[in-house]
């Protein structure tokens, strides 16, 4: 009875087998998305004092994965978006032109590749992601900044910086694609605004040389 059982049920396994490996699985690519921030700062006054940046730390959540937040808090990520470039890659290089346009430095450029700045700056980026809300999406942006002399340890700057971008973007038919490109280009704003901010932080501060 056994082997009667075995005989009759074996062709049906083996049919099974063979529909699923016939079966055409459809694999959703990743899409990436670009971040390319103009910064535009008004000149302050000049100073022969240098200044080296250690590329910015991120909070945990915050990598190559889109992020999104809803109302209840709970942080998730989009499964086939992406960022092209680590944030805190795409941040560093944002704030170093912010540095450089804003004429306060003589050369703003990475620690590692400068040596003996007078300045050191150093951050971590704190929030970097969608705000998902019932009245309106939000690109939401925060980086703390530290900048103090290099030999003496003494504080110049600690603050942090946020920036909060309204999403333009139809509700109505917009698809998964372009609505997270609408995200991108919010973001894009955010970075560009804060980078400004800096700037303009920057010009205010009074910076010496030993």
């Amino acid at each position: 009875m056994r082997r009667i059982a075995i005989l009759i049920y074996s062709p049906l396994a083996l049919m099974l087998l063979l529909t699923g490996c016939m079966t055409t699985r459809t694999v959703e690519p990743l899409a990436y998305y670009t971040l390319n921030p103009q910064i535009s700062v008004e000149p302050g006054q000049e100073t022969s004092a240098t200044l080296g940046i250690r590329p910015l730390m991120s909070a945990r959540p915050y990598n190559l994965a889109m992020a999104f937040q809803r109302d209840d808090h709970v942080l998730s990520y989009r499964a086939y978006d992406q960022w092209a470039e680590q944030p805190s890659a795409v941040l560093t290089r944002a704030i170093r032109d912010s540095l450089l346009a804003s004429n306060r430095f003589a050369d703003v450029g990475l620690a590692t590749e400068m040596s003996r700045p007078d300045y050191l700056l150093t951050g971590e980026v704190l929030k970097f992601h969608e705000q998902i809300s019932a009245d309106q999406n939000t690109a939401e942006l925060a980086v703390r900044i530290e900048i103090r002399k290099a030999r003496d340890v003494e504080l110049l700057l600690a603050e942090t910086f946020q920036r909060i971008v309204p999403i333009s973007a139809s509700t109505g038919d917009a698809t998964a694609y372009n609505t997270r490109e609408a995200f991108a280009v919010a973001m894009n704003s955010a970075i560009e605004e804060l980078a400004v901010e800096l700037g303009a932080r920057i010009a205010e501060l009074t910076i010496e040389v030993d």
